[in-house]
């Protein structure tokens, strides 16, 4: 009985250390694997951890570009308006300009008359003689420091314009033709084809005058003349004077 009893005590002792042993082993493969799926979640984590790493680099990147181009973006605004405001004050010396070189262009102008009408085969000084006659005021050679045609901007068409040695006598002349309408019959000519004689306008004066004499006509008013190569208008004999001096000038000439 005790013999039976010592050899089942060495079977479960056997039993329990092959048990044991079991045990460790299948502890260790499962270390094991948890060892090999923990280095699997390294290898992956630090693989997600490089793209993460490149996204935010890439991120950034895109941001500094971001950044770069909302300061190209705001310095080309600011060039921009600087080149907007140069050429405002370039556009407004450039008015200045054109208007003070007119100016001077009308000033130089004070002592000429301009002649319209004269045939083409004409004598430019013949032709100013005769209407000085006509007119009641001579007019010497001495008078005239040069008198010869000129174009005009209608093709074929040319005017007379002569300079005075003196102002004073071109004035004189002017205030005759003024008062006194003529034409070519002083010439000879069958044909009475008017004879303009007025004041030798630049083409900006020219258009402005013009401009006002249209205007004067559809609002009924009786005068347009020019004064020192300056166009005036008048609505009758009892209202004042207006000068154009520019087209914003013209809105005067009203009802």
């Amino acid at each position: 009985m005790g013999k039976n009893s010592g050899k089942g005590a060495c079977k479960d002792a056997n039993k329990d250390t092959g048990r044991d042993g079991e045990k460790e082993v299948t502890d260790v493969k499962e270390l094991r694997d948890l060892l090999k799926m923990f280095e699997d979640f390294k290898k992956d984590f630090r693989a997600e951890m490089r793209e993460l790493k490149d996204g935010i680099s890439f991120c950034t990147d895109i941001c500094n570009d971001v950044k770069d181009t909302a300061t190209d973006i705001k310095n080309l605004r600011l060039e921009m308006q600087e080149l907007l405001r140069q050429n405002i004050e370039l556009r407004e010396e450039n008015k200045m300009l054109s208007e003070r070189c007119d100016e001077l262009e009308q000033y130089q102008r004070l002592s000429n008359l301009e002649v319209k009408g004269a045939p083409a085969e004409s004598d430019p000084v013949t032709v100013l003689q005769k209407i000085g006659e006509a007119v009641g005021e001579s007019i010497d050679a001495t008078d005239i420091d040069i008198c010869h045609w000129v174009s005009t901007p209608k093709r074929g068409v040319k005017n007379i314009v002569v300079r005075f040695v003196r102002r004073s006598k071109r004035n004189d002349v002017l205030a005759k033709c003024r008062k006194k309408r003529v034409d070519c019959s002083i010439l000879g000519c069958a044909q009475k084809t008017p004879l303009f004689v007025n004041e030798h306008l630049t083409q900006k004066n020219k258009a402005l005058l013009s401009a006002a004499i249209q205007k004067k006509k559809e609002v009924g008013w009786k005068f347009a003349w020019t004064t020192n190569g300056r166009a005036v208008v008048r609505k009758d004999e009892d209202a004042p004077v207006i000068h154009i001096a520019h087209e914003g000038n013209l809105a005067q000439i009203r009802n």
